[in-house]
Formats: C-alpha cells, sequence, structure tokens
C-alpha cells in the first residue's frame, strides 16, 4: 500500500484495531482509574498533573531527549515574556465595533475590527502567562511568578484595567477562547506561589467563573468556534475543580462529533475554507481543540479519545485522515493557506495523539517538521516539553529531589533578600527553612523572603528541608549578605504650599526624632519655625512658618538630619534649598490669563460662580481624542520640574453623570505627551495616566471615592525628581514613581466634560512664573 494513499489510509484506520493499540489502550484506561483517584486540588491539574510533571522534570534533569530540548525552547521563551509589558483592554483598544455592539465601550473586549486589543493585549498575553507559569513549574524561580502575577493582575483583576469577563460578538468571543484557555493553564502552574494575596486569588477565581459560565451561556456553534468553547470550559472547570462547567465541555465535545468530522475523518466545517489558515490550517486548528478537552478529560478520569458517535467519527479518525497532510501540506486539496502550517502551528497536537495512541503515522508527522515542537498559540505551549512519549516517563512514587539549590544573596541594607528552592518528589512534599541551623517559623513554602534585611541578618546562613512519605532532603547552605548603608540622606526638594506651610522632601527615609525637631531647620530673612512633622512616606517634613511674602525667594538651611540605617548617616551640615510663594491667580477681574493656551479658545471663559468669578469649561458637546488623550485642556506657560501644582475645582455636571471629571495636566511637553490626573465621579476611574506618543498608559488608581458631588474641591499634584503625589482636599489620593517627564507646562481640563477652576497656584523654586496677564479673550 501506498503509505499515504489517503482512501487506502482513512478504510484501514476506520475498520481495524491493531492488537498494540488495544494493549495500549487497556494500559491507559487503568491509567485514567488511577488519574480519576487523584486529588484535584492540588495543582498544576489541568493538562498536566503533579506526578507527569516530577516525572518531566527528572527527564530534564538527566538530559535526556526530546525533553531536553523541549526545556530549553520553553526557558527561551519564558526569558522573552519577561520582557512583556502590562496589558488591559483599557491601554488604547480601538473598540470600532459599530454602533449596534454594546460591547464598544472599555473596558469590554468583543469586537471583531478592534484587533488593537487582540494583537498587543489578548494574545500576547495567553502567550506569555501559559509561558511563564511553565517555567515556573519546572524551575522553581520566582521571577516567572511574579511577571505572571503582575501581567494576570493588570488584565483580569485591578479594577482599574480589568476587563470584564463578557463575550462581545462571534469574532469576539473566539480570539477570547482560545486566548484565555492559555492564560488560565499558565496561572495554574503558579496558584500555589507564595506571591498572590488571597484578595487577588479570589478576584481572578470570580473573574475564570464569570467567563466561563458566560461561556456556557452561548448555544452550540457549528465549527471551530465550538470546539475552542469546549475548551475555555474545560480549562475553567478544570482549574475551578467546577464540575458543572466540565460536565457541560465534555458533553458538548461529544455533541459536536456528529456535525464536525466526517466518516473520512475530514472536518467539515473546515476543510473547503480558502481563507487565512486555508482548509488545513483550520481543520488543524479545530483538531486543537478537540485535543485540548480530552486532554483535560483524561487528567479527570474521562475518556473522550476514544469516543466515537458512530463507531467512526471521533478524534482519532480525524487525527488519521489528516496525516498525510501534516507531513506534507502542499498536497491538501481544499482551499489555500497551507504554506502557514509549520512545527509551531496545529501539527504539534501529533505529540499528544502519539503518546495516546503511540501510532507510528503521528511519529512521521513529529519527525517531518522536528522536535522541539511548539503550539505557538494558546495553552499547550512547548509541547514536546510536556506531552511528548508520555509512554516513557516513569510516574512512581518518589523521594524528595532537588532540582535546583538556592543560591546565596547579596542586597542592600533595607532590600528584600529572596531564597527559592525547587525539589520534585512525591505529592504532598513539605518545605521547612532553617536559619543558622534553628527552624524559622511559619517558613514552609519553597521560597524564602526576608523583608528589610538589616544588620543583623547580614551573614545569616539558611537552608531547606524538603520531605513527603519516602524520605527527606536538605538544601545546600547558603549566605544573606547585607551590604550596609553608608551614604548620607539629601534634600531633594523644598516646595511652598501656602504662606504658612513648607515641605522638605529628603533622599531617603529619616528618622523621625531628627526629622521633627525644629532646630534643624532655618529659614533666612527672619521666618521663624512653628512646628516640623514627618509625613508617613519618611521622606518628607511639613513645616509650619511665620507668614511668607508672595514672588519672595527664600532659602533652608537643615542641618543634623539622619536617616533610618544602622549607621544613622547624617545629612551634610548646612545643606540648603530655596523656596519661592508663587502668587493665586484668581478670576475676580472678569478676564482670562492672556499666556495661558487653551486646546480650543472657544470653550473657555470666566464666568460668575458660587459667588465668585472662575475658570469655565464651558461645554460638554466634544470627544476625547485618539488614544485616550484628553478632549479639552489648558496649560501654563512656563515649564516646571519640581512644583506643588494646587487648584480649587468642581464639576459642572449634574450627579445623573456617573462619569462627570476633571483633570490636572502636568509635564506637558506637547498634546502627545504628557501626565494627566483624571478626578471621576467614578473611583475606578480616578486615574493617573501618561501619554506617551499619542496613546495614554496607566500609571495608578485611586483606592477610594473621591469625587461625590458638585461642589468645590482642592486638588493638588506635587511633583518631586520622579515622585509624584496627588492629593484630595489634602488627603493623599494615589502616590507613584515615574521620571519620563521630569519638567513641562502644568494645566487644567477634562476627558470630555465641563467643569469649573479656581484659585490656581503653582509653588516651584525652580522656575519664577510669569506674570499672569489677562484678557478678555485668547489671542
Amino acid at each position: 500500500m501506498n503509505k499515504f494513499n489517503i482512501n487506502n489510509y482513512t478504510r484501514k484506520h476506520c475498520s481495524q484495531i491493531s492488537i498494540k493499540n488495544l494493549y495500549i489502550r487497556l494500559v491507559f484506561t487503568l491509567f485514567i482509574i488511577l488519574v480519576s483517584q487523584k486529588n484535584f486540588a492540588v495543582t498544576p491539574n489541568i493538562l498536566l498533573d503533579l506526578d507527569e510533571l516530577n516525572a518531566i522534570k527528572a527527564k530534564v534533569v538527566a538530559n535526556i531527549e526530546p525533553w531536553k530540548s523541549g526545556y530549553n525552547k520553553l526557558i527561551i521563551q519564558a526569558n522573552s515574556a519577561l520582557s512583556l509589558p502590562d496589558m488591559s483592554v483599557t491601554f488604547g483598544g480601538l473598540n470600532q465595533c459599530g454602533s449596534n455592539n454594546i460591547f464598544c465601550t472599555e473596558p469590554y473586549y468583543g469586537a471583531s475590527s478592534d484587533r488593537y486589543d487582540w494583537l498587543n493585549g489578548a494574545k500576547p498575553l495567553g502567550i506569555g502567562v501559559r509561558d511563564l507559569g511553565m517555567a515556573y513549574a519546572f524551575t522553581g524561580d520566582s521571577q516567572y511568578a511574579d511577571k505572571l502575577i503582575q501581567l494576570v493582575k493588570v488584565w483580569s483583576i485591578n479594577p482599574s484595567t480589568a476587563m470584564q469577563p463578557v463575550f462581545g460578538n462571534s469574532q469576539g468571543r473566539m480570539d477570547l477562547y482560545g486566548t484565555m484557555t492559555g492564560m488560565i493553564y499558565g496561572v495554574g502552574f503558579v496558584w500555589d506561589y507564595s506571591g498572590w494575596s488571597q484578595s487577588d486569588k479570589d478576584t481572578f477565581k470570580n473573574w475564570v467563573r464569570t467567563l466561563a459560565y458566560n461561556a456556557k451561556a452561548f448555544g452550540p456553534s457549528p465549527n471551530n468556534f465550538e470546539n475552542w468553547r469546549n475548551a475555555l470550559l474545560s480549562i475553567s472547570g478544570a482549574f475551578l475543580d467546577d464540575q458543572v462547567l466540565l460536565d457541560a465541555a465534555f458533553q458538548n465535545y461529544r455533541n459536536a462529533i456528529p456535525s464536525q468530522v466526517h466518516w473520512t475523518g475530514r472536518m467539515n466545517w473546515e476543510y473547503d475554507r480558502t481563507n487565512g489558515w486555508g482548509g488545513l490550517g483550520y481543520s488543524l486548528y479545530a483538531i486543537h481543540a478537540m485535543t485540548i478537552t480530552a486532554e483535560v478529560a483524561r487528567h479527570r478520569g474521562v475518556d473522550l479519545y476514544n469516543y466515537t458517535s458512530d463507531g467512526v467519527r471521533g478524534l482519532k479518525v480525524a487525527l488519521d485522515y489528516h496525516v498525510p497532510f501534516a507531513i506534507n501540506p502542499s498536497s491538501w486539496p481544499w482551499g489555500i493557506g497551507t504554506s502557514t502550517i509549520n512545527g509551531s502551528s496545529g501539527v504539534g497536537i501529533y505529540e499528544v495523539a502519539y503518546s495516546y495512541w503511540q501510532d507510528s503515522n503521528y511519529l512521521d508527522v513529529i519527525n517531518q517538521w522536528g522536535r522541539p515542537m511548539t503550539m505557538g498559540m494558546w495553552a499547550f505551549g512547548v509541547i514536546t516539553l510536556t506531552h511528548a512519549n508520555q509512554f516513557d516517563l516513569v510516574i512512581t512514587p518518589q523521594p524528595p529531589s532537588i532540582l535546583m539549590q538556592p543560591e546565596s544573596v547579596t542586597v542592600q541594607e533595607g532590600e528584600s533578600a529572596i531564597f527559592n528552592v525547587n525539589a520534585i518528589g512525591d505529592n504532598p512534599l513539605s518545605y521547612q527553612w532553617y536559619r543558622d541551623n534553628g527552624i524559622l517559623s511559619g517558613e514552609t513554602n519553597n521560597t524564602l523572603m526576608i523583608e528589610q534585611a538589616g544588620e543583623n541578618d547580614d551573614g545569616a546562613i539558611f537552608h531547606c528541608e524538603i520531605a513527603n512519605s519516602l524520605g527527606s532532603e536538605v538544601s545546600n547552605d547558603v549566605v544573606l549578605t547585607v551590604v550596609m548603608d553608608t551614604i548620607a540622606p539629601t534634600v531633594d526638594s523644598g516646595i511652598v504650599l501656602n504662606s504658612n506651610q513648607v515641605d522638605i522632601r529628603f533622599s531617603e527615609a529619616v528618622t523621625p526624632a531628627s526629622a521633627q525637631s525644629i532646630n534643624n531647620y532655618q529659614i533666612d530673612q527672619g521666618i521663624t519655625i512653628s512646628s516640623a512633622t514627618l509625613d508617613a512616606d519618611g521622606k518628607t517634613v511639613h513645616l509650619q512658618t511665620d507668614n511668607l511674602q508672595l514672588d519672595t525667594v527664600y532659602t533652608v538651611t537643615i542641618s543634623n538630619i539622619e536617616d533610618i540605617s544602622a549607621a544613622n548617616n547624617p545629612i551634610a551640615p548646612q545643606s540648603s534649598v530655596e523656596i519661592i510663594f508663587s502668587p493665586v491667580i484668581t478670576f475676580d477681574n472678569g478676564l482670562l490669563p492672556l499666556n495661558w493656551i487653551p486646546l480650543t479658545a472657544s470653550r473657555w471663559s470666566v464666568v460668575a460662580d458660587n459667588g465668585n468669578n472662575a475658570l469655565f469649561l464651558n461645554t460638554t458637546d466634544y470627544s476625547p481624542l485618539s488614544g485616550s488623550r484628553l478632549g479639552e485642556h489648558i496649560v501654563s506657560p512656563d515649564s516646571y520640574t519640581d512644583f506643588s501644582f494646587t487648584v480649587n475645582a468642581r464639576t459642572n455636571e449634574s450627579s445623573g453623570n456617573t462619569n462627570a471629571d476633571y483633570t490636572m495636566l502636568f509635564g506637558y511637553q506637547n498634546g502627545d505627551n504628557y501626565y494627566y490626573m483624571l478626578f471621576n465621579r467614578t473611583q475606578s476611574n480616578t486615574q493617573l495616566f501618561k501619554v506617551v506618543n499619542g496613546v495614554r498608559e496607566l500609571l495608578a488608581t485611586a483606592s477610594n471615592n473621591w469625587l461625590l458631588d458638585d461642589v468645590y474641591h482642592v486638588i493638588e499634584t506635587q511633583r518631586t525628581s520622579n515622585n509624584i503625589e496627588i492629593r484630595f482636599d489634602n488627603n493623599t489620593v494615589l502616590q507613584v514613581t515615574d521620571s519620563t517627564f521630569l519638567s513641562g507646562q502644568v494645566g487644567l481640563g477634562s476627558y470630555n466634560d465641563s467643569a469649573y477652576f479656581d484659585d490656581i497656584r503653582i509653588s516651584s523654586a525652580n522656575i519664577v512664573v510669569t506674570d499672569v496677564i489677562f484678557s478678555n479673550g485668547f489671542e
């Protein structure tokens, strides 16, 4: 027989099962019985369980192929994922999905034309989180887990950036069905990592549950959409240990077989497609998703691999039919797009198929493309590492064996030191850390963190003992070296907040005793200091003073301030900083500030409001600019570095507008590059952004509700070097560190609403503010 004569090949594999295959299926049936008795609460538990993981680790440690090359490929991909930026559907997605689609408003994803969110968000997120999770599982290196948690929090946990777990139109569903399988699978590998907070874990589980049940609510689709829906349901069900989702996925899989798989094995809804990947690409794509669901089911003691709807149609006959075309895509007789088939596409499912059936024809596909095989998209990842030759794995109880020893660490005084150990062995493994041979109470994870290492930690020796019911193993001793702080604090800045308060900010935390002694500060020109109070940040001191004079430069001289190091390093004697008390800009004369620069002059006027005149952003019939830039603003003529920018502001929007807002701008370079603080009636939208090259990026979100009414409030931005603090009625809203724009103009505005502004004050020692000129209108 010509090995790749499709008619003979299909007929043969539809009509008989070899004795070898019967034996293999019997072995796997026994394995399934054992799997069904496992504790599924132990992670990982989705497409790879702990016993399989440990057995594969042993192969990697022994440098045995193909697992070793698969491991090397994984680490390359995971290291690349370490450089991924934070991703969110709120980071500038286009959402151009038509007026009849309710999912066009962030933070939803569901638009067939919203490819920005897919290409720059969902797709790299699903792949990156998958690879990071697998890398952590195989190495125990916390950098992979920490990066994964960072990405997942931005995408699905943080209220200001989280995608709403709902689906829009069909293309949006398809995008999420595939990408989210990879993300959830990757998270499963790090679920027991100590870097999660319980709140974040609870929020993520609720997010996955909502997404999955929304997917479950959709009716079946005729093509690969249904297969990927079932992949999402099965992976979500395994992650959540939710039997309702698992049962739905497994039954949907069975229900789909008659319409999806032809008796020859051809995929009925995919084979003749001529767009994109063509018929072969889409056929393998559909089988890929089927294989995911079957593999989840295997780990739950359910056999979908061998399920047929009529004794013929099922996963096996579909895989058999596509073997010759997976080897030689150009022989595909249906449609176009076969050039996209390669070793990183759907052919990787033959690694799973070969491990399950040990069919030599499947090995031919693997050999054609070469190992390691990688599923470039969605759940499986480096499939050679996780699913190659599983029949060669020795999945037996093992005593602990350390794969990665902890390493000695050197940190600066006050920094945290982290030690990691990675071991394999029969579950459950227990960990106990020791310091100088004494037990460290409560330190029973594979990661040990020493927070704010100090002088007493320098030279401490640590080791970890790993144990299970079969034995124990002790790690190497490692040493913590603490480099003591010998650098004295310096004065970063001095800012005048009002005629009776000056803020002094130091380069590092200082002792309360030295910071709050008024004898350590002198202001020239006879200014008396009545009190000094250290802020909660440990770096900022609030000085209460005599009345300061407008437009007058003062010098503050500072001595005897000590940092909080063991050495209590003192500031240089007679350190000094210049300050200036700038005038308040009011609108009592009814005129506009001529030298301030509006985006649209007609939208600004001075009107009477609450008994005084105020600067009025007088229209709401405008929209934000592309990239989520502000729709309207007005900026100062001067640039500032370190400053305090204070304004009285109130929204002109009725309480019925739950997203009423006004903004403060600073670091303004031009219309495409600046910071803006959005004060919004909705707490989760009270956020600090930076606009870089015309596209905004989120920096921080307020933790409490602030703007709840239509009255005037004092809003304030303080900038000291790269430290930014935002205040609302003298309460800190948020703090962040960023150095993108260290100087620039300041200003006021709104995202797309109307607002009033009054009593503008800009205090800075770095610039003498231009005399304010007023006019009846902008020129």
